[in-house]
């Protein structure tokens, strides 16, 4: 009753409240009810708390952390998955729950996940699989990365090998047409990959969806020059969409710090604020591990700083992201061995409070061997 009670009061009330509670409570955006969802690799199950303000509120009281209200096991639908790092993410608009493994064979698409607990029947999820020859032809130490949704029910999926990447556009009439236990893979057809054998931008491990607008993340690809005295080719940040992918040199950013030290690396994974237009990009950096971007300095020079800095995990291990899209919240999780290797997650839970205005996170220890694999969660309650 207490946490509803809060939640119903009015923000002049509630800004009176906040004098009294931690720094970490500093309200942003709308940070009200959003369930939280965690892929667990250890148990091969969808773990399912009903509100990340609960948790919130427990880490910062120093509280026991409660158990999931809901879990999913995908041994049935899935078995054996092994899920790509942020290989998870929600249509809240439709309450359909995605899945994608490391090497592409597996995908999952599970309907009602608002409600759906236990064992899920054949009649509420669909799998199908990416070939991983696709039209780009990658072929050499190919993994699959960051998946995203959007309210269309589009799904993208990042996909690189040692030279090139792409990001296959699955459209929901895609994703119908393959339908269990056929499991049979999509067209390998360019029209469902954006920037097709992408030589230009490496690594792609990173992906927001804004609509039919897309961010991405790329470790490397072709030599940027800022300025007339540098020549860069590390990694980028990049807006693009669904009919124009991504041009070779506009709408980047390098965020160069100074000479040619950048915080951005050969690794990095995105969520994007949909209320308040704002790219959380999460790197290796240890002081800062987050950056906040927003949109307009894309169209502008290579050299843009973030918006602002969040601080969080300071070991460089920040592995995956989400936001809640219409609510004020993002969590993230680390990889439990240092170097980031697919599989090797840890039960350690990140969240920022309101971060579009500021630095509001705790850590909290989920209950259980977990292996946090993927993050989602719903703004749209």
């Amino acid at each position: 009753m207490r946490r509803r009670l809060f939640r119903g009061l009015g923000w002049g009330a509630l800004a009176v409240l906040s004098l009294s509670m931690a720094c970490v409570d500093k309200i942003g955006g709308d940070t009200g009810l959003a369930p939280l969802y965690v892929y667990d690799g250890a148990s091969n199950s969808v773990l399912v708390w009903d509100d990340i303000n609960d948790l919130y509120d427990d880490a910062t009281a120093s509280k026991t952390i409660p158990g999931p209200n809901r879990t999913i096991d995908l041994n049935t639908a899935a078995p054996g998955l092994k899920l790509s790092w942020g290989g998870m993410a929600l249509d809240s608009t439709d309450q359909r729950l995605f899945l994608v493994s490391q090497d592409g064979s597996q995908v999952v698409r599970i309907l009602r996940s608002g409600t759906q607990t236990g064992t899920p029947s054949t009649s509420e999820y669909i799998t199908f699989s990416i070939p991983s020859d696709g039209p780009g032809a990658l072929t050499s130490n190919v993994f699959f990365g960051q998946v995203a949704t959007n309210s269309s029910g589009d799904l993208v999926v990042t996909e690189s090998d040692d030279t090139k990447s792409q990001i296959w556009k699955l459209s929901k009439a895609i994703q119908d047409a393959t339908q269990t236990p056929s499991s049979t893979p999509i067209a390998k057809d360019t029209t469902n990959v954006i920037n097709y054998v992408a030589t230009d931008n490496t690594k792609c491990t990173g992906v927001a969806l804004d609509g039919k607008n897309v961010y991405a993340y790329f470790g490397g690809g072709t030599s940027i020059q800022p300025d007339p005295t540098t020549t860069y080719s590390g990694a980028r940040l990049r807006y693009g969409n669904f009919t124009d992918g991504f041009t070779t040199a506009q709408n980047v950013i390098i965020d160069v710090v100074s000479g040619t030290t950048c915080r951005l690396a050969d690794y990095g994974c995105l969520a994007y604020d949909t209320s308040n237009k704002r790219l959380y990009t999460a790197t290796k950096d240890t002081s800062y591990p987050i950056l906040v971007h927003r949109q307009e300095p894309f169209n502008q020079k290579f050299k843009q700083p973030p918006t602002s800095l969040l601080t969080g995990p300071n070991n460089g291990n920040l592995r995956i992201i989400a936001h809640a899209g219409q609510k004020d919240w993002l969590v993230g999780a680390e990889s439990s061995d240092g170097v980031n290797t697919q599989g090797a997650g840890a039960s350690t839970l990140w969240i920022w409070k309101g971060p579009s205005v500021g630095d509001t996170h705790v850590s909290l220890t989920l209950p259980g061997s977990l292996k946090i694999l993927g993050l989602a969660l719903d703004g749209s309650q």
